[in-house]
């Protein structure tokens, strides 16, 4: 089962799952208070304003991505099935992962920064040292939040 937020994505979305077999479900506004049990048990049908979003109730990820990658559509919100994400509503849920992507990204920019970090003025410059050190830490710290590594990036920058 698949539950699919289509939102303003591409209805080429819908086709590849069909394509694959696997049995789905559109969502959308109205079912963002709704828990993901609930909208695999009893799935209703809207309208949605935001970008696609699934959720994968066991299915096979990489046989869905590779339809996806076959028909060249790219699906930037996707959740699996976990004991607890269960019972979070959609809308608690497509805010989760937009929260771990901005994470992932930041810290992606943060991790280019420290690989290019200006090694004569490492040397030298105690304060740019230390910055690019708090830096390091960061990008290894799976628990650094939004607010830290966007602050970190923003620092970097300025040096």
């Amino acid at each position: 089962m698949v539950i699919v937020y289509l939102g303003t994505g591409d209805p080429k979305l819908i086709d590849s799952i069909k394509k694959v077999g696997m049995e789905f479900h559109v969502v959308g506004d109205q079912e963002l208070s709704k828990t993901m049990a609930e909208l695999i048990q009893h799935p209703t049908t809207s309208k949605g304003n935001q970008p696609p979003f699934l959720y994968l109730y066991k299915e096979d990820a990489s046989l869905l991505a590779k339809a996806f990658q076959q028909e060249h559509i790219f699906i930037g919100r996707v959740a699996e099935n976990t004991e607890e994400n269960i019972q979070w509503s959609l809308r608690d849920l497509m805010d989760e992962v937009d929260l771990a992507y901005e994470i992932d990204t930041l810290r992606t920019e943060l991790y280019i920064m420290v690989q290019n970090i200006d090694t004569k003025r490492f040397q030298t410059d105690a304060d740019y040292q230390h910055l690019m050190r708090h830096a390091i830490a960061l990008v290894e710290d799976p628990h650094a939040s939004l607010e830290q590594l966007d602050d970190m990036v923003r620092a970097c920058q300025k040096a």
